[in-house]
């Protein structure tokens, strides 16, 4: 790879980073706020970018638990809840999710898309 587009990838990663991390934060339903202050950025590599948390319930919340998965199989993109009351609202606490960091992610597909690019056009000015 040109070193041009190396650079412009590497710097738009680490905009990427701190965006997804902020907007994680955001997304993240709080009790106590644990789970929310514990999401960092984990690496920024040339061509990629952790971010997550070592909270051990933090993947119960982002992804559900045996229950829910066993009872509608996936995911709900499209039915999210986003904080914990309105979890208690569904009367379960088993059969939603609440995903902050792929939701994070998602929002800001075209703005990644846009950052890379920006940031790659940049190098060659």
């Amino acid at each position: 790879m040109r070193p041009e587009i190396s650079n412009g990838i590497s710097s738009a990663l680490k905009e990427i980073a701190v965006k997804l991390r902020t907007d994680a934060q955001e997304l993240c339903p709080a009790d106590t706020g644990a789970l929310r202050r514990s999401i960092e950025v984990i690496e920024v590599s040339p061509s990629s970018i952790v971010i997550g948390t070592k909270i051990e319930y933090a993947p119960y919340v982002e992804f559900g638990t045996d229950p829910m998965i066993s009872a509608h199989g996936k995911h709900d993109y499209k039915r999210p809840v986003t904080t914990w009351k309105a979890k208690r609202d569904r009367h379960s606490l088993d059969d939603t999710t609440m995903p902050f960091l792929s939701r994070a992610l998602y929002s800001n597909l075209r703005w990644i898309l846009e950052t890379i690019r920006d940031h790659i056009r940049r190098q060659f000015k």
